[in-house]
């Protein structure tokens, strides 16, 4: 809920923007997708519904990505390992 609320105390546009990388081209791509239309309104469900329809947007547009954007939204139970942490060995 904290989005609507930014996005209505400062009269923002919710505009979204995401980026993957092109290996053919050797280079990443942004993408900037029209602002949400009607956001935010009231109800934190069709706020909800509409910030994940963004998202759903951009997994469209490089799908083999996907797992990225997954790490963004990852919660760990207390103790889990991360998955994504670098280990000792890497450089």
């Amino acid at each position: 809920t904290m989005l609507p609320r930014i996005a209505r105390k400062v009269d923002a546009a919710l505009v979204p923007v995401f980026s993957h990388y092109d290996a053919s081209q050797q280079r990443f791509v942004v993408t900037i997708l029209p602002v949400v239309e009607d956001y935010p309104v009231d109800d934190d469900v069709e706020n909800a519904t509409k910030m994940n329809q963004a998202i759903e947007r951009s997994v469209a547009v490089c799908q083999a990505q996907y797992f990225w954007k997954l790490k963004y939204f990852k919660t760990w139970e207390d103790g889990a390992a991360d998955i994504y942490a670098r280990s000792s060995t890497e450089s």
